[in-house]
């Protein structure tokens, strides 16, 4: 029986049987309980016996979970400019503060790596060129990811995992065969192999994405903001993808030269996008979303900042950067100056999440930004 590097292995027929007297004991009771727990109190339920461990691993409570749990539960930073592998993991809700020791991730690897993108709970660390890896911290697994993808052909690359609907992820790799010609490849978990390339858009003017391997993946999407005010979007199921214009003004975008991407999420099947521009924090979303390039933005929040953190704190924003939404899209984390905040829209409360620690005194910025997932649907291993 195959068993997904990540996770563990499917229920048998006997199993279903143990995890089917189980259910019959008021399932929705114990689903509408259990999901208001910490996913470390979950794992520990599942170690006292083999019908919770079932009920807990099972489709209908991972989903229920999942579902009950914020978007975001914590994040990684770097902490060193000069070494870039030194994190901080920063928990958001004290009740999922389950990776205590980052670090411990790597405890594969002969040397130092540096994390470049996560998704959903994944994590890709890179050792050198041709070693990269794909780990989950909180099963303390990790899968070798073989690189055969030459670095001058290297355009772009991002994670497409979506516990809800795969126990797989794919990695999804753009390469730049000619001035304006891209190609995909994917690498599948479920078969531990490399696609073949496959010819996906045409660039007009040969853009660069403003962080390449941080692809955001997003309703069966994966989205890298370009440098020509532009987002390139990959349908990951499709194998096709194409250009999309940002919201932002072009000639604004030309007169401040953004060099950070933007934050993008997904809620209600509608991509957000979000930029501080100065101190006015706006919030855009995608009313239009497909390859026909007919996208169309609205805005959904425009607030002046300064007016908000002066009369709520002594937090100055010039400089604020927007780094991810919380809340399905009802709160926004910023870095500001020295500190991580979160703004909610709805009565514009501004909390302080953390002080940043980087050793040179510098700020945090988008690229070095990696928000993180508890899932359920990523702890179906006891605790170590």
């Amino acid at each position: 029986m195959y068993v997904h590097p990540l996770r563990s292995p499917q229920h048998n027929d006997e199993d279903m049987e143990f995890l089917s007297s189980f259910n019959s004991l008021h399932e929705d009771l114990y689903t509408e309980i259990l999901i208001r727990l910490d996913a470390k109190s979950l794992a520990r339920f599942k170690l006292v016996s083999k019908d919770w461990y079932l009920f807990l691993s099972n489709d209908y409570f991972t989903r229920h979970y999942s579902e009950s749990r914020p978007s975001i539960t914590g994040f990684f930073y770097e902490t060193s400019t000069q070494y870039k592998e030194k994190l901080r993991y920063v928990s958001i809700d004290t009740k999922e503060d389950f990776v205590i020791d980052p670090p411990s991730c790597l405890g594969f690897l002969d040397g130092p790596a540096r994390l470049v993108n996560s998704c959903n709970g994944l994590l890709h660390w890179v050792s050198s060129w041709d070693q990269q890896f794909i780990s989950n911290p909180l099963t303390n697994k990790s899968v070798a990811l073989p690189w055969p993808i030459p670095r001058h052909q290297f355009f772009a690359c991002g994670i497409a995992f979506d516990p809800l609907v795969s126990d797989h992820f794919v990695v999804v790799v753009l390469l730049l065969q000619s001035r304006i010609n891209l190609k995909s490849r994917i690498f599948s978990s479920e078969t531990m192999e490399w696609g073949e390339m496959k010819e996906i858009v045409v660039i007009p003017h040969r853009p660069k994405p403003k962080c390449c391997k941080r692809g955001v993946f997003l309703n069966g999407f994966l989205h890298w903001e370009m440098t020509d005010n532009a987002i390139l979007v990959y349908d990951v199921k499709g194998q096709s993808g194409w250009m999309m214009k940002s919201p932002m003004n072009d000639e604004l975008v030309e007169k401040l030269g953004f060099s950070e991407p933007g934050c993008l999420g997904g809620f209600g099947g509608k991509l957000h996008y979000c930029r501080v521009i100065g101190t006015l924090l706006c919030v855009w979303v995608a009313t239009q979303y497909s390859s026909s390039n007919s996208t169309i933005w609205v805005e959904q929040h425009s607030v002046n900042l300064y007016n908000v953190m002066c009369e709520n704190s002594s937090i100055i924003p010039h400089g604020s950067q927007a780094l991810a939404f919380l809340c399905h899209g009802e709160e926004i984390l910023l870095c500001v100056k020295g500190k991580i905040i979160g703004y909610r829209f709805d009565d514009n409360a501004v909390r302080e999440v953390c002080k940043v620690q980087r050793s040179d005194g510098s700020h945090v910025e988008p690229s070095m930004f990696f928000p993180f997932v508890h899932t359920l649907a990523l702890f179906n291993l006891p605790l170590r």
